[in-house]
């Protein structure tokens, strides 16, 4: 007796999946899933009413390529998209499992139901251009929007990463097929004792016609980071051509003008070193000069202009202008939204940015870059809660993007979970381990914590690979931590030099300058410090951070009544970070309340600083006697090594 054969149909609630066919349809039309997706599918639906592990599921659906959970979390991510939340079932630290399925029963003289067919791409304007990618193209991807792919279907050719990019492409909206597609990916790996190089090139399929093109290379460990930015970068070129067409965009329609927008994007990757607003104004202005034409064009034009900074008052007025001529085009664009959103949050306009940008969110609800701001200003506006469910529903859309990463890893430091911080840090670190930033963050959470050998060991390591004023500033606080005032305060010149507009560098540096008895350079400092901090606040009143700093330094002049009305006022945030407790402690230590001064470092120490920071602090050094002191100093270092 021969063995029944396996089901090819499977019912899962109210679809209908096809393993011959690999489609799945609802009331007879095809639904929108990928092929991987599809694979995923049947593999539960073989195991219907099972809990099918992680690794099985792996395994199963990318045989020939390594992959990690998150590529499979992002696949079932877009699958509960398409077919509701329901269908698939998380079962923690065990696998999925599909709910509400089984096979069909199909007679021996039926036949298999036909899809019917799906609505027919438009024809699509033959956009070309050459571009070559030599950075990483986050930009580019963070600032264009995620649409339906229509004519833009991609056919990968075999090389070395094409099933690993392949993968990462469908979990970014990419659509790939084996034959059919309109552009096709070629590509190169290239590997030596030290390094990998990895190439690629897509073309058009009718004429042969590169659309894009990028060579990348990273240390030999860094395979999984370059198949990253491949598949970021290809995404780009695509998305590229679909805003074009959609939006009808004259200002773009050439290969040369497509060719210069990519180039400014990528020069506005945000927090990196690449990061080179002037040259991507200069770009984008010969791009559209009269300012009237591209929605797309001015509304990457403002954002350039907030990365040149906006204590610069004309800054922030071109930054509005580009929004106003962007709104006249189309107010109801999702860039425009987002635009204006993130206008109202430079100017502390915490709810009015949150309603931009979630009506941007609403016509493209997976947009990175607003997904970013508006987790910054739920944070801002301290809806805890919110903000982390952004966070982690923006690592689902976009899991390798490391200033997502990063961000998410600064929100978690600054509210008193820096193990987690930690964790997001080094994450970020192995995705771009090129950019200081992430490992400052990093050291600073060691110092944070109290690891301060530590902590000095990982910014020195920073500053041999870049020496930026931030990493220079906390490399001298950990050393003024530990009684090396005399090399604090040469790092902090070189601080200051590199950043001269850094308030708490200015701040902390008179500090030490006061330490070592240089009093007048001291007071230069601390009016430095207050003249940057006051610049700021004039721009936005509401931010809590840099009037805390102006507190502290009226304080230490002496002018203890001013600090106390700055101080007031910095803690009409709900939520204040660590820093506001402590400059908060300051100001009551100078004024003679040094109950209240320890009342203040208790509620900084519950948002995860380690008090031994502050029995080490010779700023705090009135406070030792206290009986608050002299418990953390049972767990701390000897301060006899500390005093001068």
């Amino acid at each position: 007796m021969s063995s029944p054969l396996a089901p090819t149909r499977y019912a899962i609630g109210v679809y209908e999946l096809d393993t011959q066919q690999k489609i799945v349809l609802r009331d007879g039309v095809r639904v929108s899933l990928t092929p991987k997706a599809v694979d995923l599918l049947t593999v539960l639906a073989a195991r219907a009413g099972e809990v099918v592990s992680k690794a099985d599921l792996m395994e199963a659906v990318w045989p020939d390529a390594f992959v990690d959970e998150s590529t499979l979390s992002k696949l079932v991510f877009n699958i509960r998209k398409e077919l509701g939340d329901e269908v698939i079932e998380t079962i923690p630290k065990r696998g999925y499992r599909l709910v509400g399925s089984g096979p069909l029963t199909v007679g021996s003289g039926d036949a298999p139901t036909t899809a019917a067919p799906a609505n027919s791409p438009r024809p699509t304007a033959s956009y070309t251009f050459a571009i070559l990618v030599v950075v990483l193209p986050l930009a580019a991807w963070l600032l264009l929007r995620r649409t339906t792919p229509k004519n833009n279907d991609l056919m990968v050719m075999p090389f070395p990463a094409a099933d690993s990019i392949t993968t990462r492409l469908s979990a970014l909206g990419i659509t790939t097929k084996s034959s059919g597609a309109q552009l096709i990916l070629n590509g190169n790996v290239e590997r030596t004792a030290d390094t990998i190089r990895l190439s690629y090139r897509i073309t058009s399929a009718d004429d042969g016609t590169q659309l894009g093109a990028a060579s990348l290379t990273a240390p030999a460990s860094g395979a999984a980071d370059l198949e990253g930015r491949a598949a970021e970068g290809i995404a780009a070129v695509i998305k590229l051509r679909q805003a074009v067409e959609k939006d009808h965009d004259k200002a773009l329609a050439t290969p040369a003008r497509q060719q210069t927008y990519l180039r400014a994007l990528a020069l506005l990757t945000p927090a990196t070193t690449m990061t080179r607003p002037d040259e991507a104004i200069a770009l984008l202005q010969s791009l559209d000069p009269e300012g009237r034409r591209s929605v797309l064009v001015l509304t990457a034009l403002g954002r350039a202009w907030m990365h040149k900074g906006l204590r610069n008052p004309t800054h922030m007025q071109m930054m509005q202008s580009c929004a106003d001529e962007a709104a006249r085009i189309d107010p109801n664009h999702p860039r425009v939204l987002a635009l204006r959103g993130l206008i109202a949050r430079m100017r502390g306009q915490y709810e009015q940015a949150a309603r931009d940008m979630r009506a941007s969110l609403a016509a493209d609800p997976d947009a990175t870059d607003v997904l970013l701001d508006l987790a910054r200003v739920l944070g801002a506006l301290s809806r805890t809660k919110e903000t982390v469910s952004t966070y982690n529903y923006l690592l689902q859309v976009h899991p390798e993007c490391a200033l997502c990463l990063s961000s998410y890893g600064v929100f978690e430091m600054e509210t008193g979970r820096p193990e987690h911080a930690a964790e997001l840090f080094t994450r970020a670190v192995a995705l771009d381990p090129g950019y200081p930033g992430n490992r400052v963050n990093l050291a600073a959470i060691s110092m944070q914590l109290g690891h301060l050998d530590e902590a000095i060991q990982r910014f020195q390591e920073v500053i041999r690979l870049a020496p930026t004023g931030r990493a220079r500033s906390s490399l001298a606080q950990c050393q003024f931590l530990t009684g090396d005032a005399d090399s604090a305060v040469r790092n902090l010149a070189e601080a200051v030099l590199l950043e001269p507009n850094e308030i708490d560098t200015w701040s902390f540096y008179g500090d030490v300058l006061r330490f070592l008895h240089r009093e007048q350079e001291a007071t230069a400092a601390y009016e430095r410090s207050m003249e940057l901090a006051r610049a700021i606040l004039k721009l936005d009143p509401q931010e809590p951070e840099p009037r805390a700093t102006l507190a502290e330094c009226l304080a230490k002049r002496g002018d203890i009544g001013e600090a106390k009305k700055e101080i007031a006022l910095a803690f009409r945030d709900p939520d204040p970070v660590p820093a506001l407790f402590e400059s908060a402690a300051m100001v009551d230590m100078l004024a003679g309340d040094h109950d209240a001064a320890i009342e203040m470092l208790k509620r900084a120490v519950a948002k995860g600083i380690s008090p031994s920071l502050y029995v080490r602090d010779p700023r705090f050094a009135p406070l030792r006697t206290t009986r608050q002191f002299m418990m953390w100093n049972q767990h701390a270092v000897p301060m006899s090594s500390l005093s001068r």
